[in-house]
């Protein structure tokens, strides 16, 4: 029991029982190590206010108590139940009642055979035929290439050629008026060799083209020609070969001479070439207005040619490439050509040259010619000649005459109402056209034939290179064709350019 010992009157001390205590010992020296170790780092904080680390110890500090006083965020998932309507969509074949009943696959083999027709780009009406039949086992059919077979067959009516005048009427009806001997010259006309192998010249191409549907000639320029009819006059004996086609535009043609500069809306058409297959010498220094664009085409033609590792067959194509442009360069220095928006002249196929020798009706390059359209007459040349499978075009002088709208990328006349009048043996050989002397001798070779009929005139071309100042003399009646001697320059060699580059085909 505690028992209270008064040591005075303010204080009070407690004894208690030494009896049950422990006494410790060594208590004094654990608190003196304590103190020891607390000592470097209490030396350390008074320290460090006045080292470099201060401001840095001061950061850490600041950022720490901020991430501590920071409110920490606690995201809870919470599932949640949601009820969606999902629309059930059956499919059910179109045209067949969803209410019926619809019938299970078959379980053998059913032949099939389905038509369809439809028109390709070219107008080739084409019809199609499905037909399935049944085989045997896969792993065999699949090695028998008869199983599996497209078969492709074009039927072309070739058309007969137009020889009466009734026929002819019914194309152009003028035409027995304006050209009173068709009557007497018509009843013994013979179709024209020319006429059967042009259509053979589009056969043949159709023929070696059919594995390529875009190759094969179109429907409009299959059916490009009416008749080539080859008459004489039973009196004079002139000739004519009567040529009842379309007509096309020609832009072809250059001459420094009288043209230096050529319209590039003209020139950089997708067809244009500089040449035409009636030409004659130079008259002038001034160069052709072409030339450079042919020599920077030579150059850049024999830099891709001295590149090592061509293939063979562009090597061969760019050797024929170069060839043709040196050849076509030389022919442009010392050479002048028509010009298709200043000179009148058609288009021949080039299936109706080479033949005058044996054929009295055979026209030639730099033959008057007359393209009759409506009640119209229009003296020109044969000017030049394009490829052997068309036939109707005249150049863009002629066209635009007949159609203001006509161009280099559109036609005249699109259907079969031209007729085109060619007095072969009439060419006069190649020099400067001269329009009035053209004029002269086409009339001359229209009274040879018959003449025109009453109120019909042959066109006056006027001269498009004379200016305002200068006075137009009309043409003495009865003047007298050139002399021989007073002719520049006969018929070009054939090699020479001048026809399309697609001639040979």
């Amino acid at each position: 029991m505690a028992r209270f010992r008064r040591k005075n009157k303010s204080t009070q001390t407690l004894v208690l029982p030494a009896k049950g205590i422990p006494r410790r010992t060594g208590g004094n020296w654990f608190w003196k190590l304590v103190a020891l170790a607390m000592l470097p780092t209490l030396l350390a904080l008074v320290i460090l206010p006045f080292t470099p680390w201060a401001s840095r110890v001061k950061r850490g500090l600041v950022s720490l108590v901020r991430e501590i006083r920071q409110p920490e965020v606690i995201e809870r998932e919470v599932e949640r139940l949601v009820e969606r309507e999902v629309e059930v969509i059956r499919e059910v074949p179109v045209g067949v009642d969803p209410d019926e009943e619809i019938q299970p696959p078959p379980t053998g083999f059913i032949p099939r055979r389905e038509l369809a027709v439809a028109n390709v780009f070219n107008g080739i009406r084409v019809q199609t035929e499905m037909v399935t039949e049944q085989g045997t086992f896969a792993t065999i059919e699949r090695e028998d290439p008869d199983s599996f077979l497209a078969q492709f067959q074009l039927t072309v009516r070739v058309p007969k050629p137009n020889d009466s005048l009734d026929e002819l009427a019914r194309i152009n009806d003028h035409l027995p008026a304006m050209l009173p001997g068709l009557e007497t010259m018509l009843p013994e006309a013979a179709v024209s060799s020319y006429y059967h192998r042009i259509y053979e010249n589009k056969t043949n191409r159709m023929q070696n083209s059919l594995a390529r549907l875009d190759r094969i000639l179109d429907r409009h320029n299959f059916f490009d020609l009416e008749t080539i009819l080859e008459i004489t006059h039973p009196e004079t004996g002139a000739r004519a070969l009567l040529i009842q086609s379309e007509m096309d535009t020609c832009t072809d043609g250059s001459d420094g001479d009288r043209m230096p500069e050529l319209d590039d809306y003209i020139t950089m058409s997708a067809n244009y070439q500089p040449f035409t297959s009636y030409g004659w010498p130079k008259t002038t220094d001034q160069p052709n207005p072409l030339l450079p664009r042919w020599e920077e085409r030579l150059k850049e033609l024999e830099e891709e040619f001295a590149i090592p590792g061509l293939s063979v067959e562009r090597n061969r194509q760019l050797r024929n490439d170069i060839d043709y442009a040196k050849r076509a360069i030389a022919d442009l220095k010392r050479r002048s050509f028509l010009v298709a928006e200043k000179d009148p002249y058609m288009v021949v196929s080039l299936a109706m040259l080479g033949d005058h020798a044996d054929n009295p009706h055979a026209p030639r390059i730099g033959d008057y010619a007359a393209i009759i359209y409506q009640d119209r007459i229009y003296p020109c040349i044969v000017g030049d000649a394009g490829p052997t499978f068309k036939m109707g075009e005249a150049s863009l002088k002629i066209a635009q005459e007949i159609n203001e709208n006509a161009s280099p990328y559109r036609r005249p006349v699109s259907d079969l109402k031209v007729t085109y009048l060619v007095f072969p043996g009439s060419d006069e050989g190649r020099r400067q056209p001269d329009l009035d002397h053209w004029h002269q001798r086409v009339s001359a070779l229209l009274e040879g034939i018959g003449g025109l009929g009453e109120g019909y005139e042959l066109h006056r071309w006027p001269d498009p290179f004379k200016t305002g100042d200068e006075t137009e003399e009309e043409p003495e009646a009865g003047e007298e064709p050139a002399a021989p001697d007073q002719i520049a320059e006969g018929p070009a060699p054939a090699d020479e350019p001048g026809a399309p580059a697609d001639a040979g085909d």
